[in-house]
């Protein structure tokens, strides 16, 4: 049942985001950090404290499998329809987004 609530307030946050923006802070994030399905969408939520660094992710599609490589600033990133990915994460490497 606890997962079951995790993941509605996960669901909830995410719409919630979809609906005002994401929003930020030193202390708190908005949205869900990672990569994270919703309303028929993929994302990735880049979340950084300061000093903000933009970092490449791997985009993981799932067919054909042709993964790709992005820079994304710290927030939301829309990657595309949630059908097409399987998933993103973070490749270890920071770059400027500018």
């Amino acid at each position: 049942m606890r997962m079951f609530s995790a993941l509605s307030a996960g669901v909830l946050t995410a719409a919630a985001m979809m609906v005002s923006g994401p929003v930020a802070t030193a202390s708190t994030q908005q949205f869900p950090c990672g990569f994270y399905e919703s309303g028929g969408l993929a994302y990735y939520g880049h979340c950084d404290e300061p000093p903000r660094t933009d970092v490449t992710i791997t985009v993981d599609m799932a067919f054909p499998s042709d993964d790709w490589h992005m820079c994304v600033k710290p927030g939301v990133t829309v990657l595309g329809a949630a059908g097409l990915i399987d998933g993103a994460f973070y490749s270890g490497n920071i770059c400027d987004a500018g």
